[in-house]
């Protein structure tokens, strides 16, 4: 946790130094995403991952998929203390593990996809980069070092925005299909296609609060009945 209350509070001074010099604004945000994510990445690559829970299940399965061959991906039928591990990620471990079979590269790529996807969202979409860099710090950051699989097709989505705005659904559709090769819930991100040119009311912000709400206090039941149909995500379920 020290890494990450250090990073928010080298945000904050960071952007407190640019705020105070003569540099243009579209500059400073320019410098402030490009420091903070190379401290962010830094991180990523050189953390302790003994002491996240799931990463060593990643790294196990990368090592496994450097021993068996291409035409063995399809028949796997392990799953690590229960994590399953969708179809696309066991050749996206695969194809990484051909290049090298040092698993440490597996958190070097997969880092650096998840990093470059929000510092490329930020910089085309956010008024306000520090308080954008700052939440990203605050509710992603941290949990995208164990929770690879859902982190990466996350981010793999945010490359569609451009063309929800434009209105290009067969490309979205195949970004979003990518993602969902990686982490099934990211089919979740294909409504966001038909609300984009949607104005928002204060009855529909209502209506998706109360949702929300629901589906928060009926997720354990929720996932106990996905777990009735589907096998692997028992290590979901709290006692």
């Amino acid at each position: 946790m020290h890494i990450w209350y250090g990073s928010i509070v080298f945000l904050f001074l960071l952007n407190g130094v640019l705020s105070i010099t003569k540099v243009s604004i579209p500059r400073k945000n320019s410098i402030l995403l490009q420091i903070m994510f190379t401290l962010l990445f830094f991180l990523t690559v050189f953390k302790d991952n003994n002491i996240f829970n799931d990463i060593w299940a990643y790294l196990y399965a990368f090592d496994y998929s450097s021993s068996i061959s291409w035409s063995e991906m399809l028949s796997i039928q392990d799953y690590a203390a229960g994590l399953k591990l969708e179809t696309g990620w066991w050749f996206y471990t695969k194809i990484l593990s051909s290049i090298s079979n040092n698993n440490i590269f597996l958190i070097v790529v997969t880092g650096a996809i998840i990093l470059r996807s929000y510092y490329v969202f930020i910089k085309n979409y956010s008024r306000l980069p520090w308080l954008s860099i700052f939440l990203f710090i605050s509710t992603i950051f941290y949990h995208s070092f164990f929770l690879m699989r859902q982190s990466l097709a996350v981010a793999i989505c945010l490359y569609s925005i451009p063309y929800i705005i434009d209105r290009k659904y067969v490309k979205f559709l195949l970004i979003i299909f990518i993602a969902y090769l990686l982490h099934n819930t990211a089919i979740i991100f294909a409504l966001l296609y038909f609300i984009y040119p949607k104005q928002i009311r204060i009855g529909d912000i209502v209506k998706y609060g109360v949702s929300g709400l629901v589906f928060y206090y009926l997720f354990d039941y929720t996932i106990k009945i996905a777990v009735s149909y589907y096998t692997g995500y028992e290590g979901y379920l709290y006692d």
